[in-house]
């Protein structure tokens, strides 16, 4: 990008500058100087994304450069922005606040500077637009379709009016909003607090819109009726995952939060927005300043000039020390693929290389009350060079059972390779050790309405879950095959509950498996707590809870598996973990966490949290307390 000589920046005024856009062709304007402390100029600010706002790639037709003509200069700038910029012109929009142009981009200090005030910039906007780009063969029928799913929820049955929509007669029309859902815009860090801060939100696309009352609609109906096209024969063909979905649904929750006045915590903050991407690294912290308040300068405070790693350490040990709180490092762990190989197992870098979703998350940081260490506070060190951090905590117990690869024969056929050689169960074998397992696959949350209901999830979800079970056997006993294996073709066209339960199924806990515990726990459901549930023998899917549960399951399995410990406890950790790891709660830590001893004796690699039920409420510090538990330091490299 060429550099305009900007005239300098009051910080003490918070000035920053405004584009004025001429009505005449070519594109042509000036910069204005305004203060946020009494701005007159009613102004609309741009969110879009710089380069291709199709998909992430190196080459694109939207990445080539169009000219500007700026305070008599002519500028390069890509052709995404160009675009919107026609756009706004056309719909006669003069007065335009757009970070690449009033920003001095050749100026660390003052990226840094304005940076700080941007989410003042995004909140006095008159209104902001989001350009999702240039329109596509398919993108018109796209904005259209989720103009009319909004309409669905004015209807005297909206759930009905939803559901008429996943039909396969409106294939095309699902497949046009995939592509729309996956255009870059909705992954970029940025757009968070562009759109959460704004008085006023208009999306376009092309020369079609939505306004943010549509966008809300559909977000309300997704949340609610998702689940019941989620199986269906159009969302097969046109794989539309909950995954895809999460960045739209969570830009319209984070909107209906913030009008709520409620207070934004941090963790909650970067661990719902941890699948954000930005070009410069660094970004990924500092895209989330202007929604921190008062938290902010003294976490995060933005310095173009300082590394990325320097910036994640100094975050992490400030926010250690100022809110005594050790759970920041649950979202760090070497468990997955394309994590920053410089940083330390320990060190989270906010980006997307931890796919799982978090198991603690609410934005006021009230849900799920995770309390595995107690009332403690952290007592923790750091080494000279940076590279290990160490904390007084409590070694629990090994995992030694792991669930097997269902579509895999041969994972299947080793299983008995990986099962626990305990024959200790820690719920004994009645009602309680089927409660742990239940609780266990989800997390022992209720995500349905997250993060906006903090609540544990409710005893409905244990037959819920052993209802579908059974029928998950029922389907695959036509094969002829053992019960638990999966042959590729039946995998591939299976539930995700489908191949979660065949892969826990043949896992023995104590001397029982857990399909025998499902077993058990059917025949033990009374009929009268049966119409209380109000399941009696109608499809599961129609029970009122039923979405929520799937929600729930889904989103606490994702890059997950379900174990056994040595001492007889049943746990959800991530999908890479092996038997002879260890498990420990750290003081301070609201979740424990799975390591592994690395190849210097005196030290582990975090693997990430772990669910474990009967750890959760500080019971292995009560233990402690009591002399049955040895607390020592531990060494995380």
């Amino acid at each position: 990008m060429n550099i305009v000589p900007f005239n300098g920046l009051s910080n003490a005024k918070k000035e920053i500058r405004i584009l004025e856009l001429s009505a005449q062709l070519p594109l042509d304007g000036h910069l204005v100087r305004a203060s946020l402390h009494n701005i007159h100029i009613n102004y609309v600010a741009l969110s879009y994304t710089w380069g291709d706002p199709i998909t992430y790639s190196a080459t694109n037709r939207y990445h080539k450069n169009q000219s500007v003509c700026i305070n008599g200069m002519q500028l390069s700038v890509a052709g995404n922005l160009a675009a919107a910029l026609h756009y706004l012109r056309k719909r006669k929009v003069s007065n335009i606040w757009v970070d690449a142009l009033c920003i001095d981009q050749g100026n660390i200090q003052e990226r840094g500077d304005q940076v700080k005030m941007m989410g003042d910039v995004y909140r006095k906007a008159t209104r902001v637009l989001v350009w999702l780009g240039p329109a596509t063969s398919d993108s018109d029928l796209a904005m259209r379709f989720l103009a009319l799913l909004a309409r669905c929820d004015t209807m005297a049955n909206p759930k009905r009016a939803f559901l008429a929509y996943a039909e396969m007669r409106y294939y095309d029309s699902w497949m046009a909003l995939k592509h729309l859902l996956k255009r870059t815009w909705w992954k970029r860090a940025w757009v968070i607090q562009e759109v959460a801060l704004a008085k006023e939100v208009e999306f376009a696309c092309g020369d079609e819109t939505i306004s943010e009352s549509e966008f809300t609609n559909v977000e309300r109906l997704i949340t609610k009726y998702w689940a019941f096209v989620f199986p269906t024969d159009l969302n097969k063909r046109v794989g539309l995952t909950g995954r895809m979905l999460d960045p739209f649904l969570f830009l319209s929750r984070m909107r209906i939060f913030m009008q709520t006045g409620k207070k934004l915590e941090v963790l909650p903050l970067l661990w719902l927005t941890k699948q954000t991407l930005a070009s410069d690294s660094r970004d990924i912290l500092f895209a989330k300043y202007g929604l921190l308040g008062d938290k902010a300068t003294t976490l995060c405070s933005p310095a173009y000039t300082a590394p990325f790693d320097g910036i994640c350490r100094r975050f992490l040990e400030a926010y250690i020390e100022k809110e005594k709180d050790l759970s920041i490092i649950c979202n760090a762990g070497l468990s997955f693929n394309g994590r920053t190989s410089k940083l330390p197992s320990w060190l989270p870098d906010w980006g997307t290389s931890n796919p799982a979703y978090p198991l603690q998350c609410s934005w006021d940081g009230g849900w799920p009350v995770y309390r595995a260490s107690g009332n403690t506070v952290p007592d923790v060190r750091f080494s000279e060079d940076g590279s290990a951090l160490y904390a007084k905590g409590i070694m629990i117990d090994t995992i030694d059972g792991i669930q097997f690869d269902p579509w895999c024969r041969e994972s299947f056929e080793c299983g008995k390779g990986r099962q626990s050689q305990s024959e200790t169960c820690a719920y004994g074998d009645g009602e309680e050790l089927f409660e742990a397992l239940y609780r266990t696959v989800v997390a022992d949350t209720y995500r349905q309405e997250a993060p906006f209901v903090p609540e544990k999830a409710p005893r409905e979800f244990g037959y819920l879950f052993a209802r579908k079970c059974r029928e998950c056997d029922e389907d695959l006993a036509v094969l002829n095959e053992p019960q638990g294996y999966m042959p590729t073709k039946a995998h591939s066209n299976a539930s995700n509950i489908e191949k979660r339960w065949h892969g826990m199924r043949n896992l023995r806990l104590g001397k029982t498996f857990l399909a025998e515990v499902v077993g058990k726990a059917l025949l033990e459901f009374p009929g009268s707590e049966s119409e209380t549930m109000g399941v009696h023998d109608e499809p599961i899917a129609n029970h009122h809870l039923w979405a929520s549960f799937e929600h729930s399951i889904g989103q606490a399995m994702m890059h997950r598996r379900i174990f056994t410990t040595r001492n007889g406890y049943l746990g959800l950790g991530t999908r890479t973990l092996m038997t002879g790891d260890k498990i420990c709660v750290m003081l301070g830590c609201a979740t424990p966490l799975i390591v592994r001893a690395s190849s210097n004796k005196d030290h582990y690699m975090l693997l990430g949290e772990t669910y474990i039920h009967g750890i959760m409420s500080g019971e292995a510090i009560e233990r402690y307390q009591v002399g049955r538990e040895v607390e020592s330091w531990i060494g995380l490299r």
